[in-house]
């Protein structure tokens, strides 16, 4: 946890305002655990028009919240968030289907099955569907490492290379945000906000018919101060009592601020300051005359 101080200094009179943050939790930087296995199920059939049931499993996931599932059907659909989806293909070939699974703790494991479609459910394809060796899957470079401050924007130049038709091009930024690049293309250039300070790995995942591959960056996201806006100084006869009111701004929107101060001074010391979201009141008797910062 980093703390975060910010300093405000008016002109006629002059007060130090502390705003400390306690940010979230750094995410857990993300591995693929052999402890997540995923299966697509079998290989399936059908004709052109017809709708294919999907039905996909999984375990040995991370305790947390509920794991978040992905089907690509191959066909540059895009994707669909359910265990178990129907897809109608809309022309007949052999398609990779893939089911990618992401835990709580941001392990990612995926396996893909083979749909073979006949140009009609009376009329296969010649050959009665039988699948073809891969190709080699594609070579994927998803790019350096990056360090940033948190809610400033992440540019990715991710890569692919390969002779095979793509059906995917998907990304995990380690937040539980993901991104898809439609149609598929390289390279690919998606942009991000972090909204909290932490280590983030980023995954790129490109799918062909020649298999899956996958590459990795790391992210550093650097806490980042929260900011004191002007508020106004006074002029106050001695035993007087200075009122005024103030904001302050964070670039970290997952951040919390349990704790501000404000020293008057005058000697008095720091006091604790009471805030309402991000605003905050100021009121302060000073005894004696003089020029207080």
């Amino acid at each position: 946890m980093i703390s975060k101080r910010a300093y405000l200094l008016t002109c006629a009179l002059c007060l130090s305002v502390f705003i400390l943050s306690g940010a979230a939790p750094a995410p857990f930087v993300f591995s693929a655990p052999a402890a997540l296995a995923v299966n697509a199920g079998p290989d399936l059939e059908g004709g052109v028009g017809e709708a294919i049931t999907f039905k996909g499993s999984y375990s040995g996931e991370a305790a947390g919240s509920p794991a978040l599932v992905y089907w690509n059907f191959g066909d540059e659909s895009g994707l669909t968030r359910s265990l178990t989806a129907q897809h109608t293909y809309t022309k007949p070939g052999t398609y990779n289907a893939v089911l990618l699974v992401r835990d709580a703790q941001g392990a990612l494991a995926y396996d893909y099955i083979t749909v073979t479609i006949h140009a009609s459910s009376a009329n296969p394809l010649s050959g009665g569907g039988l699948r073809q060796p891969r190709a080699p899957g594609p070579l994927v470079n998803a790019g350096p490492d990056q360090s940033v401050a948190e809610g400033a924007t992440v540019n990715f130049n991710g890569i692919y290379t390969t002779s095979n038709p793509v059906s995917l091009v998907f990304w995990t930024f380690g937040d539980e945000s993901s991104y898809t690049e439609t149609p598929p293309a390289t390279p690919t250039t998606p942009t991000h906000v972090y909204s909290d300070n932490g280590l983030y790995q980023v995954m790129l995942l490109v799918m062909d018919t020649g298999g899956i591959s996958t590459d990795y960056l790391y992210v550093t996201v650097n806490n980042a101060a929260p900011v004191v806006n002007p508020f106004p100084g006074a002029t106050i006869n001695e035993g007087s009592t200075y009122i005024s009111s103030g904001t302050f701004s964070d670039s970290g929107a997952a951040d919390t601020f349990p704790n501000a101060v404000v020293d008057y001074g005058d000697g008095t010391g720091s006091q604790s300051l009471t805030l309402t979201g991000n605003t905050f009141n100021l009121s302060h008797t000073y005894a004696d005359n003089g020029s207080f910062t």
